[in-house]
């Protein structure tokens, strides 16, 4: 009769072996580096991924929205500071809750520039406009009837 931390042995072995398959067959090799998974929507990493994308897009049409240049320089170094209490927070624990607080801040203010942005490209192109899918903003469709 097999006693428990042997039955508790074999099935961790069991799991090693069959996530080691599950590496082969996805082409990758344990322990290899794989693209980091997709951030979950609503969380920080999300956010920040999101402002990154509308900065991008917003430099790529730069010409066209000038006018919005202090308002994405601000955003620019909200992102910059939300990283780096992101770095901080990982790395001090004894100061997490601080940089915590301050970091929800941050993405409050980010997120209100952010749709100041949003909604300025709106109102520059319309609503209806295919330009708006460059800002990561889903551009309005009439419903089919």
């Amino acid at each position: 009769m097999p006693t428990k931390r042997s039955r508790k042995t074999r099935t961790l072995t069991d799991l090693l072996l069959a996530w080691q398959q599950v590496m082969t067959e996805a082409g990758g090799k344990p322990g290899s580096s794989r693209k980091p998974p997709e951030p979950k929507p609503g969380t920080r990493e999300a956010k920040l991924k999101s402002w990154q994308h509308l900065l991008f897009a917003m430099e790529e049409n730069q010409p066209d929205l000038a006018y919005l240049d202090t308002y994405r320089a601000q955003l620019e170094t909200l992102l910059r500071q939300a990283r780096e209490l992101l770095e901080l927070q990982a790395g001090l624990t004894g100061l997490k809750q601080g940089a915590t607080k301050q970091l929800s801040e941050l993405i409050a203010s980010g997120q209100r520039l952010a749709t100041v942005l949003r909604l300025s490209v709106k109102q520059r192109y319309g609503n209806t406009a295919d330009k708006l899918e460059d800002f990561g903003i889903e551009p309005y469709r009439k419903k089919v009837r």
